[in-house]
């Protein structure tokens, strides 16, 4: 049985609290030391499951932007193309699990020529190429709050409960200037093995409000701002 009390994430009671990882396991690269802190929060088992499926999600996009090259991240790259890899399947069952993936990956490959860059979602490497993937908002935002209420747990030992908010931030790479550029001068960088950065701040004007921006791989930054009191154009949770 697990531990009884708020999942960290939907902040609602549960019974049987499970282990889940900040960042996903599977994520890390296969060259990470055992000594890495790995971080973990409670969370109920329907934002495990959830959670696991998002990830998943996101792991099999974001993969396609590694360097093949980078010894760093050929096993993932090689763990992403397997988990589409009908070949690889254990069972028939497994069979069509994975080509499912796969078709929904090639039906998200989208002709890139004319697409104003702006209006993709930001990514710290651009491959010069004619087609890309799309990318769920909804995914995309689910992972990035996930991760904020663990490093915010982890950081500085805050849960986020209403009326507290967070808000998320997009930018690229070539946009990281004035309020963004003075946020990056203000933070401290933590990082978590191989692949992973978390530069974490306050506010000046008010320590309660924390301020994050996230690094996944190289390839994959956002910003966020928790906030006590949440934001005015916030809708109630």
């Amino acid at each position: 049985m697990g531990k009884k009390g708020k999942c960290t994430y939907c902040r609602k009671f549960s019974d049987n609290l499970t282990v889940d990882h900040v960042f996903a396991g599977s994520w890390y690269p296969a060259n990470t030391p055992q000594t890495v802190q790995r971080w973990t929060v409670r969370a109920c088992f329907k934002c495990n499951n959830e959670l696991s499926d998002v990830e998943e999600y996101l792991f099999l996009r974001l993969s396609r932007q590694l360097n093949p090259q980078n010894p760093l991240f050929q096993d993932l790259i090689v763990r992403a193309h397997r988990a589409v890899d009908p070949s690889a399947a254990t069972d028939p069952k497994d069979r069509i699990a994975r080509q499912k993936k796969l078709d929904q990956l090639n039906a998200d490959v989208v002709q890139m020529t004319g697409v104003d860059p702006k209006k993709t979602f930001p990514s710290l490497n651009q491959p010069a190429s004619s087609v890309g993937l799309r990318f769920s908002k909804a995914m995309s935002d689910r992972f990035q709050e996930k991760v904020v209420r663990g490093a915010s747990l982890k950081l500085y030992n805050r849960v986020i409960d209403p009326p507290a908010g967070i808000r998320l931030y997009n930018v690229h790479a070539s946009d990281v200037v004035g309020d963004a550029a003075f946020l990056d001068a203000r933070l401290s960088s933590w990082e978590i093995g191989e692949g992973f950065e978390v530069a974490h701040g306050q506010a000046a004007d008010d320590d309660q409000v924390l301020i994050f921006r996230i690094t996944i791989w190289g390839v994959y930054r956002f910003y966020a701002l928790v906030a006590p009191q949440g934001f005015e154009d916030q809708p109630d949770e």
